[in-house]
């Protein structure tokens, strides 16, 4: 966690507050509230899931678009969270594992990508050679099936420990709050994953 790149995007945060990007009240606003207010025109950034596909099209219809964020260096890789959802898993002491391959298998077939498509999910799987529903489905589809084949696609932060979740939420609100300094926080995100593999 204490990288220069680290602190670097913490102190960009941090300078985006003073800036003032965010919306007022930001520490204080739910997630739902937030992208609610997003579709209503208060922000022009909404940085969240694609699982909000379907309410922000049926909200915003073409006055919504998707998009990766910028590489690090102009011309360079485009890196992002994300994941596929379906974090399945077979053990060597599943009593039935041919049973569960089936239902891994089920679930990320060619024609369960089609369904997921359909209903404005997002198909990790073959995703750009899915259709969706909408326009700014379509954007996404074509998006997460650039940064997935071109190995861009990152972890979320929060799985790196079982209460990482939680301090980096608080730490993150402790910055634009500008009650705890880029260092402070970074430091405690170490201290919760060193806590965390050190016992292993």
């Amino acid at each position: 966690m204490e990288h220069p790149e680290n602190t670097q995007a913490a102190t960009k945060l941090v300078e985006w507050v003073d800036a003032g990007y965010f919306s007022k009240g930001v520490n204080g606003t739910g997630y739902d509230p937030a992208w609610q207010s997003f579709t209503k025109g208060e922000g022009l950034f909404l940085i969240a899931g694609t699982w909000l596909q379907a309410d922000l099209s049926a909200a915003m219809g073409k006055d919504v678009s998707f998009f990766l964020p910028p590489p690090a260096q102009e011309g360079g890789a485009v890196h992002t969270t994300g994941a596929s959802g379906q974090p399945f898993a077979i053990t060597n002491k599943a009593d039935n594992p041919d049973a569960a391959a089936a239902y891994i298998d089920f679930i990320t077939n060619s024609d369960a990508m089609k369904v997921i498509a359909e209903n404005e999910g997002l198909p990790v799987v073959e995703a750009a050679d899915q259709k969706a529903p909408n326009e700014l489905g379509q954007q996404i589809f074509t998006a997460f099936d650039q940064v997935s084949t071109a190995n861009g696609l990152l972890p979320y932060l929060d799985w790196a420990t079982p209460t990482m979740g939680d301090t980096l939420g608080a730490g993150l609100q402790d910055l634009i709050a500008k009650q705890r300094t880029p260092e402070q926080v970074l430091q405690e995100l170490e201290q919760d994953y060193s806590d965390f593999t050190s016992k292993g």
